[in-house]
């Protein structure tokens, strides 16, 4: 990184509209212990990426962009994301920062009570023997004869015993899953815990009902707080950054308890100066509309109290807490105003790779707090220039877009039958990566004003009267009376929905494959030592692959 770019220089450039042409973007998912995979994918990406460089850097002052510009992430990569940027902006450059996370992952990994002898190895020979005779034996001569009696066996008295036969048992696991299934097992549920991540679990019973098989055992992770402190101090560091001294952006997201929403924590400067988080919650009543809008403010930066709402689960003993100001407004009635306590879970349980929070907030910052909008004369302009001139008034650049997925999208074995194997494939199909039909609503809404735009300069162009017809336009795109709806229900010009568009030209997509037959349920458990380990090896090969 180089050294800040001045106040008076921003200021200077800002009416030059000095926008870089394209910025970066890393997106890390949340998957406990998966996010050692992350730490091996961003060690490749660094050594294999160069910074961007164009010439509104140099313009700017800047000899050299930055790796990522926007580091983002969804629990474990919201760790990943903070410790990536409070390293750059502390070192003021990124090489170590790979070095730095691997370290950190070594750290939060524990060895596990596997002995090493000679008994065990023998009980592992006749396990493996065990697993051949099912494999070949019942694989050629049982299971076709009981395949064949599938519907006898679907009949009452049978159905009873449906998962007993043979053939709905599934396979014996390997001498490796077995040593993954019984670490997450040691970490999850002894009283040893997790060290370095987790305390051990606290059991909470059901009062309400009084019915003693359901309860939960819960977690403290506070270990995991103090592990990450020995890399970033946030109590004397909290992360703050800001385009102009060239640092990069960190996002993460939460997603609020009772709104049921995703909050968005962003280390940039809002309006006015202010550091804050703002999120809303709408609902249509008898009443008419009513908007409760939610502002947590964060002056100082970002802390672990605002990236702890990102990495704990429903099952954390005390859920993590913000005081926020909540304004609620409502039809035919004055806002109210007042203070109150917010609960936040895991961001991964609505948007566990945030894409969009990073696109509308990458939008957000470029069309409206650097002033460089598009103004409805702007885009009018813009659409009757010449393609350099429309590219000259771009005012949010261009994204390229990196995301590591921790949940494979397509299994590639056989279906699952065992408990395990089922709940596993659950859980990849509710957390992995969703955001392709997100990149393809965003493509198909920038055809759709790129169409509005040519329209808009064909008819300029072919009136008899062009300077008309092209003050109508612009009085149309800026009337205050357009009824173009926002997602949350309040009006907006028609002029807005031209501006501050921006293309992602590419979005690379690292996925930990679903090729492991050594897969378990439990794998966001695992910070055994051996599995810490693999996964960061598979994520730096897996990468290189990529780029």
């Amino acid at each position: 990184m180089q050294p800040e770019k001045s106040q008076a220089n921003t200021q200077e450039n800002a009416g030059n509209n000095n926008v870089p042409r394209k910025q970066r973007a890393l997106i890390l998912q949340g998957g406990g212990a998966l996010g050692a995979y992350e730490a091996g994918v961003f060690k490749a990406l660094s050594e294999k990426l160069s910074p961007l460089d164009d010439d509104s850097n140099r313009r700017d002052g800047r000899q050299q962009g930055n790796l990522f510009d926007i580091v983002a992430g969804a629990s474990a990569g919201a760790i990943n994301a903070a410790l990536i940027v409070d390293y750059v902006i502390r070192k003021r450059r990124w090489e170590g920062a790979s070095d730095m996370l691997c370290n950190f992952w070594r750290d939060v990994s524990t060895p596990i009570f596997w002995p090493d002898s000679k008994w065990l190895s023998r009980g592992w020979q006749f396990w493996e023997n065990a697993r051949k005779f099912q494999a070949d034996f019942f694989g050629r001569f049982v299971l076709p004869n009981l395949q064949a009696a599938t519907s006898t066996r679907e009949e009452w008295p049978f159905l009873s015993y449906y998962f007993l036969w043979p053939d709905n048992l599934g396979p014996l696991a390997s001498e490796e899953a077995f040593r993954r299934y019984w670490s997450w097992y040691q970490f999850a549920f002894t009283s040893l815990g997790t060290p370095n991540v987790l305390s051990p679990g606290i059991i909470q019973p059901d009062f309400r009902f009084h019915n003693p098989y359901n309860y939960l055992v819960r977690y403290g992770n506070a270990p995991l707080a103090m592990a990450i402190k020995k890399y970033w101090d946030y109590e004397k560091r909290p992360i703050k950054t800001s385009y102009d001294k060239n640092e990069p952006r960190l996002l993460f997201v939460s997603v609020d308890v009772k709104d049921a929403i995703t909050a968005t924590f962003d280390s940039y400067e809002k309006e006015n100066g202010v550091w804050k988080t703002e999120y809303a919650h709408e609902t249509v009543g008898g009443d008419g509309r009513r908007r409760d809008r939610h502002v947590i403010e964060y002056g100082q930066g970002l802390s672990i109290d605002h990236l702890l709402t990102s990495m704990s689960s429903h099952l954390r003993y005390r859920p993590p807490d913000l005081e926020a100001t909540t304004i609620t407004e409502e039809q035919n009635k004055a806002d109210t105003l007042k203070k109150e306590t917010r609960y936040f879970w895991d961001g991964f349980y609505l948007s566990n790779t945030p894409l969009r929070e990073v696109l509308q907030a990458h939008r957000d910052y470029w069309h409206k707090i650097r002033n460089h909008s598009n103004t409805a004369s702007l885009t009018a302009a813009a659409a009757m220039s010449k393609a350099k001139e429309a590219r000259a008034a771009t005012t949010v650049p261009d994204l390229e877009v990196y995301i590591v997925d921790l949940y494979p999208t397509v299994e590639k074995d056989d279906f699952p039958k065992d408990p395990d194997g089922i709940q596993n494939r659950v859980g990849d199909i509710l957390y992995h990566d969703k955001t392709k039909y997100d990149q393809k609503i965003a493509n198909l809404v920038t055809d759709y004003i790129d169409l509005a735009n040519k329209l808009i300069k064909i008819a300029i162009e072919q009136a008899r009267s062009k300077d008309a017809v092209e003050t109508e336009i612009r009085n149309f795109l800026g009337a205050a009376d357009a009824k173009s709806k926002k997602r949350d229900g309040r009006d907006r010009k028609y002029g807005d929905l031209l501006g501050g568009r921006f293309d992602v030209e590419k979005v690379v997509r690292i996925e930990l494959a679903a090729d492991d037959k050594n897969d378990i349920y439990g794998k966001a458990f695992d910070f055994s030592s051996d599995t810490i380990t693999q996964l960061m090896e598979k994520g730096y090969s897996d990468a290189l692959r990529y780029v």
